[in-house]
């Protein structure tokens, strides 16, 4: 169980890491070089009893992050904290989490 953000980015960059180091093999059988991803995390204070709503919310809050990743550049980590507001789309968000 991860229990602060901390550790969350921590998890979230050696996934990255791992992603780079494994590389790909291209459709010639050459080494084409490692992976790379943006990746997005949704936190929450926890949530005593989730709803089904309550974990569509967090997909959506970490698409969103996942998105600001994207525009950031490549092996982006951004982690989101803060809700988004009730009925915004996820293109609402700020550039800024």
């Amino acid at each position: 169980e991860i229990t602060d953000a901390a550790e969350a980015e921590s998890l979230a960059v050696r996934m990255l890491g791992g992603l780079r180091e494994a590389g790909v093999t291209g459709s010639t059988g050459r080494y084409v070089g490692g992976l790379s991803a943006s990746v997005g995390v949704a936190l929450t204070d926890g949530l005593p009893a989730p709803t089904e709503r309550d974990a569509l919310d967090l997909v959506g809050h970490a698409d969103a992050a996942m998105l600001v990743a994207k525009r950031s550049g490549k092996d982006q980590v951004v982690l989101i904290a803060r809700p988004r507001p009730a009925g915004a789309a996820i293109a609402d968000q700020p550039d800024e989490v």
